[in-house]
């Protein structure tokens, strides 16, 4: 209940010294403007109770309490004010069949695009498959179960991919988004120098602002051949390649949340129980001594 708690000004606690030296030295005054009684008060013969006497120094060690000013931080984490929107690129050409760590190429590619919807959180996510006739399986959505789903039946379709119509479908569906970053991820095992990004293609992806990444499943043979056509390209010899290439990826791309730290004051709790209990004691007061 008290975790984190503590007192902004711990030094008034000292203000306690004035009330106590007051309450030996002080005289009380002769005409009150709020205590009624007051010379009655005066009479040594009147004597306060040991409950009266308590009420009166609870009251002064509350409202010393809130003069202290007790607070606690507390951390907000506030929504990320840039959008992510990730259109995913699957190659499920007949190419993909091929067998890869145990299992087909296409198996892994779906798993590794898994493991980035599952870290992409309320942001934008779309599906692009990349065969003889490229099609949007799924538009951007922040509905990520139903796009696993659309993912998990996804099977090999054509013999080829069309990488034109690809690109094409591609920058026309990210194109249209005017705010927030816009990415592409583009998995595939074809040969890198089969599929080069033309001069004029990425001219248009740097005035769209469309950044893709691609990832190709082969060997590390084939790496040199494939930095020379590609950006920002990845490559992944196994599973774990695959995860670890992603996970570079949701690093360099990821939206930031911010902290924002706060302070919850108190305060009012022990002021509040500071008035009361004056307000008993004036009256446990002034009834003892009519």
């Amino acid at each position: 209940m008290f975790d984190g708690l503590y007192f902004e000004y711990p030094k008034v606690f000292s203000f306690i010294v004035i009330f106590i030296a007051c309450d030996a030295y002080c005289r009380l005054r002769t005409q009150g403007v709020y205590f009624p009684h007051v010379t009655r008060l005066e009479q040594e013969k009147s004597g306060m109770s040991h409950v009266i006497l308590l009420l009166k120094w609870l009251g002064v060690v509350l409202m010393i309490l809130a003069l202290m000013s007790p607070v606690r931080d507390e951390v907000v984490t506030l929504a990320p004010q840039q959008e992510l929107s990730t259109m995913l690129v699957l190659d499920n050409s007949a190419g993909m069949q091929e067998h890869f760590d145990e299992s087909s190429a296409l198996a892994v590619a779906k798993a590794g695009l898994l493991h980035y919807i599952e870290t992409q959180s309320e942001q934008e996510v779309g599906l692009l498959l990349s065969n003889e006739q490229p099609y949007i399986a799924s538009a951007l959505t922040t509905e990520h179960p139903l796009l696993k789903l659309i993912l998990a039946q996804v099977k090999a379709e054509g013999q080829k991919s069309d990488l034109e119509v690809t690109f094409a479908q591609l920058v026309t569906h990210l194109g249209y988004k005017e705010e927030g970053k816009r990415i592409a991820l583009l998995i595939s095992n074809r040969k890198p120098e089969v599929s080069p990004l033309t001069e004029e293609l990425l001219q248009y992806l740097r005035e769209k602002k469309i950044i893709i990444y691609r990832l190709f499943l082969g060997l590390k043979g084939e790496r040199e051949s494939a930095s020379k056509h590609d950006i920002r390209s990845y490559f992944a010899e196994d599973k774990k390649g695959v995860v670890d290439a992603i996970d570079t990826i949701v690093k360099l791309e990821s939206v930031q949340q911010y902290d924002y730290t706060f302070k919850k004051y108190y305060y009012i709790y022990p002021l509040f129980l500071a008035f009361f209990t004056f307000l008993i004691y004036i009256y446990l007061r002034n009834r003892r001594v009519t």
